[in-house]
């Protein structure tokens, strides 16, 4: 037997055991996957079939509790005409600008209130029971205060991001080691400067989480 013989017979071995560990490596993964599938989906369909039974029943009139085929095909009448994408980017449009309003107003404020002592004092507890209020807490307040109109609709998105901001902001703010702040202010930086380079960097992560 000359020397590449045994060397061919370890590099088929190798090959086969490779092939192997990747096909178990696969069936693990499909495992895994329909592991983590397959209960939400039994979930999803329990319902459906819960919500069909219901219905069939005539417990409610058809106009307060359709059947899953009916939604669905109302759903699709909809889609077909442009509604739902048209309704969809409104929504989208009005968040993102109720949100946009939120971090320009709740990043200084948020700011505000954890360097400012008495200012925490005064509205820190106040910001935290604010954001412990759910957001449709806020409709009956925006429809009063403007009426049915986009403005009640931003209120109740500003309301209900603008605390989260800044609490958020205010306790990444708490949490930035202190020897940060003294090395910044060692380099010279002062006021807004020491805000810009050291103190919202520091507190990015915990900010970005609120």
């Amino acid at each position: 037997m000359s020397v590449a013989e045994p060397v061919a017979l370890v590099e088929r071995g190798l090959d086969t055991l490779e092939s192997l560990g990747a096909a178990d490596t696969r069936q693990r993964r499909g495992r895994r996957l329909l592991g983590t599938a397959l209960p939400p989906l039994m979930a999803a369909g329990a319902l459906l079939a819960i919500w069909e039974i219901v219905s069939l029943a005539g417990w409610k009139p058809d106009y307060v509790l359709p059947s899953p085929a009916e939604v669905w095909q109302a759903f699709s009448d909809q889609w077909q005409a442009g509604h739902i994408t048209e309704a969809v980017w409104t929504s989208l449009g009005r968040c993102a600008l109720g949100f946009a309003i939120s971090l320009a107003v709740g990043t200084p404020l948020g700011l505000l209130i954890a360097r400012v002592r008495p200012l925490r004092l005064a509205l820190g507890s106040l910001l935290a029971g604010l954001q412990s209020l759910p957001s449709v807490a806020w409709v009956p307040a925006g429809i009063i205060w403007f009426g049915l109109t986009e403005r009640a609709i931003l209120c109740v998105v500003v309301m209900g991001a603008l605390p989260s901001i800044a609490n958020g902001l205010v306790s990444a703010v708490d949490a930035i080691p202190p020897v940060l702040i003294r090395a910044g202010r060692a380099m010279g930086a002062r006021g807004l400067s020491l805000y810009r380079h050291v103190v919202l960097p520091a507190a990015l992560p915990g900010y970005i989480a609120g």
